[in-house]
């Protein structure tokens, strides 16, 4: 109950950012050209319910701030902004464990072992150049990036060509990546791309039918060559249906072994060639109401490097606890077969403080080697005013471990069935200007 009570008593007094949505994006005021000034303040609280197990199930919460100078004028934006993150509780007191996602920085070209004693709690997240055209853009800097398969802050270029009206090109290159928002804030850091990142795509769209053919590169780690086919048919004011199939093949370099910097090395050598597959049926009725189900399956160690940070599962990869690997769950694990299930409602003005809301209630089953898992996720996201938003997520979620590797910091896991409660609460609300 103390844990209850802490988490309301949070939830009600912290601005934060609605907790299915966060991308760690500030939504900037339209503007013909001029000065602009853009920002959040946000807190995100996560609450675990049984703390008193082998691997507990932690709790902790943050209060974060944004701040955004932008200027446009022609065709081009230029972007400054800085965001700063404290921690408001952590569960795991003596280890001081959150950390791991409010300021864990093992330096930009990772100098040092992160502990809670060097955390980096404030630093430049925006600071970018963009020119655009009807055909063609450009971006370079620090920005927010959301892709399939790469979803945080970057440090980079990314450029955009429209040849026609069906065909489409981008280019992405990246050195490292932050995230800031959703439960996390980490400065830029090489610690997710070692060598840096590349991708090149060409995509194809034509009445119904949408794909993408696209290839990823990041030296001395894999090259990953993959595609997207999205088919959608019916009328969105009525009935309308989306299929979509993602692939991935990540063919992962026996250099790997020797950097060292990949996820779920102790479970499965990642080396060769792997795959990712999602298959994914949407049904929307009358552009208000959703129903889908999807299948996710690994073969091999394939999201060791790729889908971690942007993944189209469409669910949150990172809601395990930080006593149990890194608070990656089983989805995204080596050889992990998940089936899932998704529903929503959206609704718009429904009377006053109501301009916004969304409802819905997911489902998931993950059958890995390593481990099962099954979770029930019931969720809301309120837009109370336009700048004032709140969200909520209840999710009863099991994790049923078959593997050591599970224990990543050494609290006595063996290879024998132990089932964990880590179902939690997660509040946010924000007020974004």
């Amino acid at each position: 109950m103390k844990y209850l009570g802490l988490f309301v008593c949070l939830s009600c007094c912290s601005f934060v950012a609605f907790a299915e949505d966060i991308d760690g994006e500030i939504p900037q005021r339209e503007s013909s050209g001029g000065l602009f000034l853009s920002g959040a303040l946000e807190s995100f609280n996560k609450i675990g319910f049984t703390n008193k197990q082998l691997l507990p199930t932690n709790s902790y919460g943050y209060m974060l701030g944004e701040l955004s100078l932008g200027y446009r004028i022609n065709k081009f934006e230029f972007m400054l902004g800085v965001a700063a993150a404290g921690i408001t509780f952590d569960s795991t007191r003596g280890d001081r464990l959150a950390f791991n996602y409010v300021g864990f920085y093992p330096g930009y070209a990772l100098s040092r072992i992160a502990t809670p004693d060097n955390t980096s709690n404030v630093f430049v997240h925006n600071a970018s150049v963009l020119y655009s055209d009807s055909n063609f853009d450009i971006k370079a800097g620090r920005f927010n990036y959301s892709e399939d398969w790469v979803d945080s802050y970057i440090e980079g270029v990314v450029a955009h060509v429209k040849i026609n009206e069906d065909l489409r090109l981008k280019f992405l290159a990246l050195s490292t990546t932050a995230l800031v928002g959703y439960g996390w804030f980490i400065n830029y850091s090489t610690a997710y791309s070692t060598y840096g990142l590349f991708n090149a795509e060409l995509g194809y769209k034509k009445g119904f039918f949408d794909s993408s053919i696209f290839l990823y590169f990041a030296p001395r780690e894999h090259i990953t060559p993959g595609f997207n086919i999205s088919l959608n048919f019916g009328d969105e004011d009525s009935i309308s249906y989306k299929t979509e199939i993602n692939v991935i093949l990540p063919y992962h370099f026996d250099s790997i072994n020797k950097i060292g910097n990949h996820f779920f090395a102790d479970f499965k050598d990642a080396r060769g060639l792997t795959t990712s597959i999602l298959a994914r049926q949407d049904i929307n009725f009358f552009n208000k109401y959703n129903l889908a189900i999807a299948v996710y399956k690994n073969i091999g160690n394939a999201n060791a490097r790729l889908g971690l940070f942007g993944n189209p599962i469409g669910i949150d990869v990172w809601d395990n606890s930080t006593f149990s690997f890194s608070s990656l769950n089983a989805s995204v694990a080596p050889d992990a077969f998940s089936f899932l299930f998704f529903s929503s409602a959206s609704y718009k003005n429904l009377a006053l403080y109501v301009e916004g809301l969304d409802i819905g209630f997911d489902i998931r089953y993950t059958n890995a080697p390593s481990a099962n898992e099954y979770s029930f996720k019931l969720y809301l996201n309120w837009q109370i005013l336009d700048k004032l938003s709140f969200g909520l997520i209840a999710n009863y979620y099991t994790h049923i471990t078959f593997s050591s590797a599970w224990d990543s910091l050494g609290k006595g896991l063996d290879n024998k069935r132990h089932v964990f409660d880590r179902s939690y609460l997660m509040a946010t609300l924000a007020y974004r200007f």
